[in-house]
């Protein structure tokens, strides 16, 4: 005998599925809207409807029970745009892209705002940055604050007022733009299967040594560094005070660095300290900025030169922290805006004018005062960083670092030498470093009785001498 039917759900109705893998189309919410009315029309079953409409069952059961929504009305509280807009936009991103010219979240951005500017929408984006493990290491509480100490004192020792304070450092562009570019995604159509953008791949480095001010400006002009021994007349042409240099490879060496710091810091910063007080310059540890001829030019013109602590740039040099982001942007920026307007890369002739004009954007007043603000010099400010900052260095401390829940007192393991059955690690601690203070001072000490005789002169050793006899 066949099976008796249970009453209940019917037999063919289909078992819900554990995932959905893709997305309804445009076609098929039209289906399922079809389906919905014929099935209110009708006296058919849910089923027998799915079946004949192709569509799912489930799907259908919970639209037609209002359940669910299609995706667009259901996040219809989040559009930030009309179905218009939206379209529109999404028409002219299909096109630019097809012309391999897509715009990107830059580009669409100013668009959206114009339409977004009275519905008070604010957006934010974050990305992270590579630490280097050397670099890890070196910010640690005690250099950090060491070099802070050392800043102060000759600050005040000396009473250099903030507008004679200046940073300067080395930053290298390619007149491609860069290989990593400006990390900018773009839009195309979701059926695109060839995805281009028009960019030079042209990898020519030129190095530029670069300045700021405490007071936030830039005024001191910058030095160029182009490889091999070609020099073009456009290059002199934009400003008579910029350096232009040139070596075998696009590197700065020791005669190119002192020669911008003879021919370009020392006399524009004398011509705009207005105190006669000294200047200070602010650099890191190249090897081009700690020769002799630094230190003898700085002295005979009231320069004093500061050299930061090594691989710590990242976190207290002012130009790396805060300019030189924004710097490397606004030259892709740059290099973008040649390539669109011309249909060419960036010509070497043209690098010291289009860099000055990219340099205008992130050199203004407001990222400079950041800048230096984040370093934690103006405002001298040497509690900025707190233990987040200095967390990756301590993988590399030589004393243990655990969770202020560790316990204080662990139990030890029961031996003859004591009946105490908890070991403090504090004690244990000091009671070490005393043993350690007291074999230390021991060992001086019969060291010290033991060199004497070395420390005495030919006199002192005859007398002493004498009065043995």
């Amino acid at each position: 005998m066949p099976p008796e039917r249970r009453p209940g759900r019917p037999v063919s109705c289909p078992k819900a599925p554990t995932k959905n893998p893709t997305r309804i189309t445009d076609a098929q919410e039209e289906e399922l809207n079809n389906a919905r009315a014929y099935f209110l029309a009708g006296q058919y079953s849910i089923v027998e409807v799915a079946k004949k409409f192709g569509v799912s069952y489930h799907t259908l059961r919970r639209r037609i029970l209002g359940t669910s929504l299609p995706k667009k009305l259901a996040h219809d509280n989040q559009r930030l745009l009309s179905p218009a807009e939206e379209k529109t936009l999404v028409d002219w991103a299909r096109y630019l892209g097809n012309m391999a010219r897509p715009i990107n979240k830059r580009t669409i951005r100013p668009k959206v705002l114009d339409i977004l500017r009275n519905r008070g929408v604010k957006i934010k984006e974050n990305t992270v940055s590579r630490l280097d493990p050397k670099r890890a290491k070196a910010f640690n509480y005690t250099t950090v604050n060491r070099h802070f100490e050392l800043l102060k004192s000759v600050l005040d020792e000396n009473d250099i007022p903030w507008e004679n304070v200046y940073n300067m450092d080395e930053k290298g562009i390619q007149l491609g733009g860069g290989r990593r570019g400006s990390q900018e995604k773009y839009f195309f159509d979701s059926e695109d299967q060839m995805m281009y953008r028009l960019q030079s791949d042209d990898l020519q480095l030129v190095t530029i040594i670069d300045c700021v001010g405490a007071d936030g400006t830039a005024e001191i002009k910058p030095c160029f560094v182009f490889s091999g021994v070609m020099k073009c007349p456009e290059w002199f042409e934009v400003d008579d005070e910029i350096l232009v240099a040139t070596s075998p490879n696009g590197w700065t060496d020791d005669e190119v660095g002192f020669e911008w710091f003879k021919r370009c810091f020392v006399p524009q910063a004398k011509a705009r300290n207005t105190s006669g007080k000294p200047i200070l310059l602010i650099y890191d540890g190249h090897g081009s900025h700690t020769l002799d001829t630094w230190a003898e030019h700085g002295f005979e013109n009231n320069v004093i030169l500061y050299c930061l602590p090594p691989h710590t740039t990242h976190r207290l040099q002012p130009l790396d922290v805060g300019c030189f982001g924004p710097l490397q942007n606004a030259w892709f920026r740059q290099c973008d805006i040649v390539l669109n307007e011309t249909g060419q890369g960036m010509e070497l002739k043209d690098v010291v004018k289009e860099y000055m004009n990219a340099r205008e954007v992130p050199f203004v007043e407001k990222n400079v005062f950041a800048a230096w603000r984040k370093s934690g010099i103006k405002p001298f400010n040497p509690g900025i960083f707190t233990d987040a900052n200095f967390a990756p260095s301590k993988v590399s401390f030589t004393w243990m670092h655990v969770p202020s829940s560790f316990p204080t007192r662990v139990p030890r393991a029961p031996d003859a030498s004591s009946d105490d059955l908890f070991f403090d690690p504090a004690e244990f601690l000091q009671r070490t470093r005393g043993d350690n203070d007291s074999d230390s001072d021991s060992d001086s000490n019969s060291g010290s009785n033991s060199n004497l005789d070395f420390d005495l002169d030919e006199g002192d050793k005859e007398a002493e001498a004498g009065d043995g006899d």
